[in-house]
């Protein structure tokens, strides 16, 4: 059973994330399963369960995610961390706590604390950067919440992610695609209760990044 400083650690890591997951909006599963690998379900499967520990932990003590303390320097942008030139040193000179996971192709994954400011436009979640055996990064997920998107989805576009439409109410969807093949995809819904006392989390998000084929 998880002790009390076991849990805290849990709600670290997960850094005020809300997995997608936990939503009720199985077409948003169903989308994202079928353009990543079925060996990925593990990983999500871990995600959802920190997810939940953090979610239990938090109604039986009543601490939100805007009182949790956030370790790590706040960075100033997306493109500031969504990029493909970062290294396993400067991930671990950045952050004073690390989480390490394995990924089945071989990777090694780094986990932090992601929160870019204080503002609607801000973002905070849980940042995962994933680097083959050569130390390359190959992969970024994120997911978490912010209260406008719009920062984000801009930030998107310059990294030439389109949106697209979907027919499941309130998601928008940006897809990056290099020869019909997807590379990259954001997956941006309305958090399912929304809060006046929490501003910065009006919507979900679930960003998942992989390296392109050719420079951007």
């Amino acid at each position: 059973m998880l002790n009390r400083g076991s849990l805290l650690t849990i709600g670290l890591i997960s850094a005020m994330a809300i997995p997608y997951l936990a939503s009720p909006s199985s077409g948003v599963r169903d989308k994202v399963a079928s353009i990543w690998p079925a060996a990925e379900s593990k990983e999500a499967t871990a995600e959802h369960h920190a997810a939940q520990l953090l979610h239990d932990h938090q109604g039986a003590h009543h601490i939100s995610p805007a009182q949790m303390e956030i370790k790590g320097t706040q960075a100033t942008s997306p493109a500031e961390v969504f990029r493909f030139d970062i290294t396993p040193d400067w991930v671990l000179r950045r952050w004073p706590r690390v989480s390490t996971r394995t990924s089945d192709p071989g990777w090694l994954g780094y986990r932090v604390p992601l929160y870019t400011g204080t503002t609607e436009h801000s973002i905070a979640g849980s940042l995962t950067y994933y680097f083959d055996p050569k130390q390359q990064l190959q992969r970024i997920t994120f997911v978490g919440t912010t209260g406008d998107p719009r920062a984000l989805t801009d930030f998107l576009a310059s990294q030439h992610y389109a949106a697209e439409a979907t027919k499941e109410p309130g998601l928008q969807l940006y897809r990056f695609k290099q020869w019909d093949k997807t590379v990259g995809e954001c997956l941006i819904y309305p958090a399912r209760v929304v809060s006046a006392s929490a501003p910065r989390a009006k919507f979900e998000v679930n960003l998942d990044m992989r390296r392109p084929a050719r420079a951007i």
